[in-house]
C-alpha cells in the first residue's frame, strides 16, 4: 500500500468519482486515512458519501483530507518550518500555539515584556525566569552563553516573548540580536537533539526582525 505522502492528491481530486470503480477506490483511500489518523473530518466526509449524497458536488472532502494529512505531521514541524523564531500578533494565536506545543511536551518559558524599561530589565527577568546562574553577566554575551547550557535537554524548550514591541521600543537591534541569538542557539540544539525555539508576540504589526541566526560556508576540519 502506498504511504500516505507519496499519494499525488491532485490525481486523486481529478478523479471526481467518475466511476463506480474510482468511487469506491476514494471510500478505501478515505477508510485509510480515517483508520489512521481518526480525523473527525474525514468520518463526516466518509458519512456523506456512504450515504447516498452526491460526491462530483461535494467539495468540503478535499479539505478535510488535507486536514488529515496536516494532523499527521507534528505541529512544531510545521509552525517552525522555516525558522525557530516565529511572529505573532494576537494572543489568541500564541495561546492556541503554546497549547499545541505543550501536548508534544515542550517546556514552555513565558516572558512578559510589558513592564520593561531598559535592557536591564530584560537581564534581570530572563534570568528569573529561566533559572540562570548568580554569576550571569546579564549582558548579551552571558545571554548567548547561558541559553546554550540550558540543552541538552530531556524536554524541547520554547521562549515564548509577550508584548515584544516594548524591548524593540527600547533598543531594536538590541531585541534583533537577542532574537539572532536564539535562533543560532536552536541550531546548535538540534545537533544536540533538543528543539530550542522562540514563539514571540508583538503588538506591532508591520514588526520585522531580518536575517536571523545568518552563517557563512564553514571549511571542513580536516584540511583546516
Amino acid at each position: 500500500m502506498l504511504k500516505l505522502e507519496e499519494i499525488d492528491m491532485k490525481q486523486v481530486y481529478a478523479v471526481k468519482v467518475s466511476s463506480k470503480t474510482a468511487f469506491q477506490a476514494m471510500i478505501n483511500y478515505l477508510e485509510v486515512y480515517y483508520a489512521r489518523t481518526k480525523s473527525d473530518d474525514v468520518g463526516n466526509i466518509l458519512g456523506d458519501l456512504t450515504s447516498g449524497l452526491d460526491p462530483a458536488v461535494e467539495t468540503d472532502w478535499e479539505e478535510a483530507i488535507l486536514k488529515a494529512q496536516e494532523a499527521q505531521s507534528p505541529y512544531s514541524n510545521r509552525l517552525f518550518l522555516n525558522s525557530d523564531v516565529v511572529l505573532f500578533y494576537q494572543k489568541q494565536y500564541i495561546d492556541s500555539s503554546i497549547d499545541a506545543l505543550l501536548k508534544e511536551n515542550y517546556n514552555i518559558h513565558i516572558i512578559d515584556c510589558s513592564e520593561w524599561k531598559t535592557e536591564m530589565d530584560f537581564h534581570n527577568n530572563v534570568a528569573q525566569i529561566l533559572g540562570f546562574p548568580s554569576y550571569y553577566g546579564k549582558n548579551l554575551n552571558a545571554f548567548n552563553d547561558c541559553l546554550s547550557d540550558m540543552y541538552p535537554s530531556e524536554s524541547d524548550i520554547a521562549l515564548v516573548f509577550l508584548n515584544f514591541e516594548i524591548l524593540s521600543g527600547i533598543d531594536y537591534e538590541f531585541s534583533r540580536h537577542v532574537l539572532d541569538i536564539i535562533q543560532c542557539q536552536a541550531r546548535s540544539a538540534r545537533i544536540q537533539g533538543t528543539h530550542l525555539c522562540s514563539l514571540v508576540q508583538t503588538n506591532d504589526k508591520i514588526a520585522t526582525y531580518r536575517d536571523l541566526g545568518t552563517v557563512n560556508a564553514d571549511w571542513n576540519s580536516a584540511e583546516w
